[in-house]
């Protein structure tokens, strides 16, 4: 009908503010509310939304799920969005993806895979010039970071980094898929 347009632009606002106000609920501490919201912003998107709400809206959800220390169900969520991202060409999405895998790689002290995604979202971030992170997600990613060049020490940990970074966007998805399995190589 006529109004189509006009109830999908309502529903793309309606997700962006619920889904927003999680960010700002887990960022704040209350996971609670956080993941009501998220509930909320699924349902605004049911209809007719684009791909890359639902994608950003699991993307919360990982983020969520490592702040509660459900490592598990964060991975598989930030994992199930980076094929849809990568597929998609989501690249915002695609540096959160990392960034995510990296924190939760960091949080499972695997220090050294933890670097690589690091380094593979830091190059997809320069070479897109994408500055925006996961809304009130950022020290938690600093506070990986930090914990993972500690871990490794200096070198290692700029090595890590420099192997990450020197992998395309296609090779760094296929080496996080393959890091689900027994072979953690670049």
């Amino acid at each position: 009908s006529l109004l189509d347009p006009i109830v999908e632009a309502g529903e793309a606002v309606i997700w962006t503010a619920l889904a927003a106000a999680a960010d700002v609920a887990r960022a704040m501490g209350d996971l609670t509310a956080a993941d009501r919201l998220l509930d909320q912003a699924e349902t605004a998107t049911t209809r007719s939304s684009p791909q890359q709400h639902f994608c950003n809206t699991t993307l919360s959800r990982a983020a969520l799920a490592l702040a509660a220390g459900q490592l598990g169900r964060a991975e598989n969520l930030a994992h199930q969005d980076l094929a849809v991202a990568h597929a998609e060409a989501f690249r915002i999405e695609l540096v959160v993806c990392f960034e995510l895998l990296a924190d939760i790689a960091a949080a499972n002290h695997d220090w050294q895979h933890a670097a690589r995604l690091h380094g593979a979202a830091r190059r997809l971030r320069t070479e897109t010039g994408i500055t925006v992170r996961l809304a009130g997600y950022g020290d938690e990613h600093d506070r990986a970071t930090a914990a993972s060049a500690e871990a490794l020490g200096a070198d290692a940990y700029a090595n890590a980094i420099a192997e990450g970074a020197g992998l395309d966007v296609d090779a760094a998805v296929a080496y996080a898929q393959r890091a689900r399995g027994e072979r953690k190589r670049p």
